[in-house]
């Protein structure tokens, strides 16, 4: 049976990469010095929107007092 043609190859380019890479970055706007995007950045803005970055350092708090409360309780108990 056959598979309609499909295959893993893809299709030829009609257009030289360099050209096709130049035509991306203008539709999508990205600057010739920023090839890698800063994924880690994204998300901390990301959370800032969302008022998460707030409630992480919030918890984080709660969690290092908690931590701290614990130690104290076992040094007690020794």
């Amino acid at each position: 049976m056959s598979d309609g043609g499909k295959g893993s190859k893809p299709r030829p380019f009609s257009v030289a990469q360099e050209q096709y890479d130049e035509r991306w970055d203008l539709i999508f706007g990205r600057d010739k010095g920023q090839k890698e995007r800063d994924f880690s950045f994204d998300r901390e803005m990301d959370r800032k929107e969302d008022g998460q970055l707030e409630r992480d350092k919030v918890f984080q708090a709660m969690q290092d007092d908690l931590d701290r409360m614990i130690e104290r309780a076992e040094n007690e108990n020794r």
